[in-house]
């Protein structure tokens, strides 16, 4: 497992961070859900950096500039920027293991962080502390001066477009989810 992160958390941490505050699905069973937390530990202990493409490894650079020192929102401690980075690489990794933009079996969620645009829609609209100069410094350019605001009136089919086609929004609605939702 090469990384190039210089943070020591254990795996099973990760993996239940994602489990419980990422993933965030609701099974029908306690066996269902134990299938998919081994098939994700199974993913996350594959992660090998030398194999993620380039353009992730730069969102998730970008996804930390803007929101790496973001307060967490379950302790309001800042965030570290390197546990950011390297749960990123993680949820990217369980998540679509670096090969799809698109939700395996259908369904909304985009990018190689499997992000929903609901959830990007309802961290716009509850989460305002996390839209700060470095969002609009980032994303102004492709999305327009005031870009939150731009996303924010998109078409659901807008947003899962810039979702599946902007690796660095993706992973900066990504970044955020974990600033919002992690312990």
């Amino acid at each position: 497992m090469a990384v190039d992160v210089s943070i020591n958390v254990p795996l099973v941490n990760i993996i239940g961070q994602w489990f419980k505050n990422y993933h965030a699905k609701k099974y029908d069973s306690e066996s269902e859900a134990a299938v998919s937390r081994n098939n994700a530990s199974i993913r996350a202990e594959n992660i090998n950096v030398d194999n993620i493409p380039n353009e992730a490894k730069k969102a998730i650079e970008t996804a930390v500039y803007v929101t790496g020192t973001d307060l967490k929102a379950k302790t309001n401690k800042p965030q570290s920027p390197i546990e950011l980075k390297n749960n990123l690489y993680y949820v990217g990794q369980m998540e679509s293991e670096y090969k799809t933009k698109t939700q395996i079996g259908g369904g909304p969620a985009k990018s190689y962080w499997q992000v929903e645009p609901s959830t990007a829609m309802d961290i716009m609209k509850n989460a305002p502390n996390y839209f700060g100069n470095k969002f609009e410094e980032t994303f102004a350019p492709r999305y327009g001066v005031n870009a939150k605001d731009k996303l924010i009136n998109m078409s659901t089919d807008e947003l899962s477009n810039a979702l599946e086609q902007d690796d660095s929004l993706a992973a900066t609605f990504a970044a955020m989810k974990i600033n919002q939702t992690y312990d």
